[in-house]
């Protein structure tokens, strides 16, 4: 039916933009140009011609396409004020909505979304992006029950629908196991390893809550974790990864509590004292993260993480000497992990320092990944801060054969350029097409 109202709506703005002549209105021809600008990944010169298109015309379409090429450039205010001016110029109410979901997840305006995908459900009872949406505000303002029940109805609507099978899965894990186990080892390797090795039940829905810990899944791991933490208040393990997942939330008073009730109950937790730590350090304490994360390292004295996170520490107290200790020792533990290499060359780099332990790092980097866009990046990063501009250009210029839709890339490559007295202007709008912030 979306699809349908989209080729009515693009023919009726064809048939008003030509105002019923055989003579084109000159306003296609921007619009053409803005289509094709955005299917290429040419952002900016897509909002540009857009942006002309809806000057010229006061047409609902151009509105639409503007806010669809915000969404998917990571820009949800500016969607939100384009749909807001599509509804305005006339655009369908159901074509707005559709678009208006996702865009107010992105915004986490939960309430909204809620509200929206309840009414958009009434109308169009199979819509993707209104159960979506509804079921992400759900999770989000830990509404658990009522995500529990959503999940059911649009798994009943749409048994396909892989997103469906995947939440009803996830939420169902204690009311019919095997059913879910199902589902879930359908779609995920990873997952299914984890159910094959735990029991039915609480251990399970802990193990997957602790897997489900990361910025897209957050939600969904606190309703997992919750009930656990609640019922087994003495769970050391459940509190801890409560408190990881109310990080994710940005609650940070709560996974404050949640963390310090998991080193009540287990002090020997590297874990709860590494979030802590973090958590103290962004309130600025810096004396207790010190004790926080040094414990973390007493317990897992090979964890490379823990290391640097006080290397970090100390580089906001400008107590240089620890810095390069820790981060050597961060070395020291990376064996062949390239993504502890890559973290410390960029730890430097970003401060504009050079030394022994960058050059440390970023031989590492060579040695386990040479050929990785990060590796890459990072070198001609490090030519550049040397004004080694030939070098740096040669690096970067490897780095956008392999990627060529890395922002940061482009932008120091523009760096680069304008150093030299070129043109820097087609690789910096290459960057903001990508979404790097500059």
């Amino acid at each position: 039916m979306i699809k349908s109202i989209w080729r009515h709506l693009l023919l009726i703005s064809l048939i008003l933009l030509s105002g019923g002549s055989a003579r084109e209105h000159p306003a296609l021809a921007v619009l053409r140009q803005a289509e094709r600008a955005a299917a290429q990944g040419q952002r900016s010169a897509a909002e540009s011609a857009y942006q002309q298109a809806l000057t010229a015309l006061s047409a609902p379409y151009p509105a639409l396409r503007l806010a669809q090429l915000y969404r998917d450039w990571g820009r949800p205010q500016e969607a939100r004020a384009a749909l807001d001016l599509a509804r305005q110029l006339g655009a369908p109410a159901t074509v707005v909505n559709e678009q208006y979901l996702p865009v107010l997840i992105a915004l986490q305006a939960w309430d909204e979304a809620e509200a929206l995908a309840q009414a958009q459900l009434q109308m169009q009872p199979t819509s993707h992006a209104a159960w979506d949406a509804l079921t992400r505000a759900l999770l989000a303002r830990e509404a658990c029950t009522a995500a529990h029940q959503a999940s059911e109805d649009w798994y009943a609507r749409q048994p396909a629908d892989p997103t469906a099978q995947r939440l009803w899965a996830f939420l169902h894990l204690a009311d019919d196991f095997e059913a879910a186990q199902t589902l879930l080892c359908a779609q995920e390797a990873a997952l299914c390893q984890r159910l094959e090795s735990c029991d039915a039940g609480e251990p399970c829905a802990l193990s997957l809550g602790m897997a489900l810990v990361n910025p897209s899944d957050w939600p969904l791991a606190l309703c997992l974790l919750r009930p656990i933490a609640t019922a087994h208040p003495n769970n050391a393990s459940a509190q801890a990864w409560l408190g990881a997942a109310l990080i994710q939330a940005q609650r940070y008073a709560d996974a404050r509590q949640a963390l310090e009730q998991a080193l009540r109950l287990d002090a020997a937790q590297p874990l709860a004292w590494s979030l802590l730590g973090l958590l103290q350090l962004q309130e600025a304490d810096y004396a207790g993260a010190e004790a926080s994360l040094f414990q973390a390292h007493t317990l897992d004295p090979g964890n490379p993480a823990f290391c640097l996170a006080l290397a970090r520490l100390y580089a906001l107290q400008g107590a240089y000497e620890k810095v390069d200790l820790w981060a050597g020792a961060a070395l020291d533990r990376a064996g062949e992990d390239a993504v502890v290499w890559h973290s410390v060359a960029r730890f430097y780099l970003e401060r504009g320092q050079q030394g022994a332990v960058l050059e440390r790092a970023l031989r590492g980097a060579r040695a386990t990944a040479p050929q990785a866009p990060q590796t890459l990046l990072l070198l001609g990063r490090d030519a550049l801060l040397r004004q080694d501009l030939e070098q740096a250009r040669s690096w970067l210029e490897q780095v956008l054969i392999q990627d060529p839709n890395l922002g940061e890339a482009w932008y120091l490559y523009g760096l680069v350029l304008e150093k030299t007295g070129a043109d820097a202007q087609a690789a910096f709008t290459h960057a903001r097409d990508a979404g790097y912030p500059w």
